[in-house]
């Protein structure tokens, strides 16, 4: 999620080495780990090409490991993030989370940011959404707070959070977390820091 951090190595990495240990499948160095884990690579894709496993093995017993209590163990939330979106509401703007974590993940996530959003969706594994970048979630997430495309702004920070902006038809905001993500369509601002995020024009 955007707002908030959770360590690579320490958490996500050590998730992924051990369901490929597991299913005895091929160790992928730190690079090609976060590239599969950041969306600059399709992430089923590399599953089965780099990693020689099954995507649906591989989420089932990678989920045995990637437990709600480890991530929240090492994750943290972005330092200014909630300041920023605090200043949003006093501008009288709609503030809402599309996120492509599993639900049982995004829940403990979005409160540690004590913030109460307009509407939040998790589209990850949801029968009434398709996954990023298919628009469907924005576009729905437009309808139920009554803003039209152009006068919305998507922040993300990954190659599908930049696509998925782009179907929709709204701008979209990098938040550049130096990973050395190429973007596939020119983002509209780019920010590396939250307490540049509320002086952005777009």
């Amino acid at each position: 999620m955007t707002l908030v951090e959770t360590h690579f190595i320490n958490c996500i990495y050590v998730s992924i080495l051990a369901t490929i240990r597991e299913l005895g499948g091929i160790i992928p160095d730190v690079d090609l780990a976060r590239k599969f884990w950041y969306g600059s690579v399709h992430r089923d894709q590399c599953i089965f090409r780099q990693f020689g496993l099954d995507p649906k093995l591989f989420w089932a017993t990678f989920r045995k490991y990637d437990t709600p209590e480890f991530r929240l163990a090492h994750t943290t939330v972005v330092p200014g993030a909630r300041e920023a979106l605090l200043l949003l509401k006093t501008k009288r703007k709609k503030v809402a989370i599309i996120t492509a974590s599993v639900a049982h993940m995004a829940e403990p996530e979005i409160e540690m940011l004590e913030f109460d959003f307009d509407a939040h969706f998790s589209v990850s594994e949801s029968p009434d959404f398709e996954p990023k970048p298919d628009p469907q979630s924005l576009e729905l997430m437009m309808q139920t707070l009554s803003v039209q495309p152009d006068r919305t702004v998507y922040t993300g920070d990954s190659h599908e959070d930049n696509r998925f902006a782009n179907n929709a038809g709204v701008k979209f905001v990098y938040y550049d977390r130096n990973r050395g993500i190429a973007m596939p369509h020119e983002p509209d601002a780019t920010f590396n820091d939250w307490k540049q995020y509320p002086t952005l024009e777009v």
